[in-house]
């Protein structure tokens, strides 16, 4: 056993240090260190990859509704073009109007209740 106030040796130290590197303490600590790290990489490693699933399925689900604005922007321009609100007005049975006259409305208006 050593002294209280004992100087140590260069080799005293290196023995000590050793002793505690081979020691069967150090080794399970160490391999516990190792384990939790190995679990914790293991567990980010599944979280990003649950992550990445998602966003590819949002991916593939935005590009779906994308072509479908995109359709649907096509069928609102073709129904609102002058050409088919014409034949559409045809099957309803209305007329174009020949002769179209305006109404000042610079005066005052009235309405009367009959």
């Amino acid at each position: 056993m050593r002294k209280f106030n004992a100087k140590s040796t260069m080799k005293e130290k290196r023995e000590r240090a050793m002793k505690f590197l081979l020691g069967c303490t150090f080794r399970v600590c160490l391999l516990v260190f190792v384990l939790v790290l190995g679990v914790c990489h293991i567990r980010q490693m599944s979280e990003n990859a649950t992550e990445g699933y998602a966003v590819g399925n949002l991916q593939s689900e935005l590009e779906m509704l994308s072509q479908e604005v995109e359709t649907v922007e096509s069928e609102i321009a073709l129904n609102q073009s002058m050409t088919s609100v014409k034949e559409r007005l045809a099957g309803m049975n209305f007329v174009s109007a020949d002769q179209i006259s305006y109404l000042d409305g610079s005066g005052s208006l009235a309405v009367l209740d009959r």
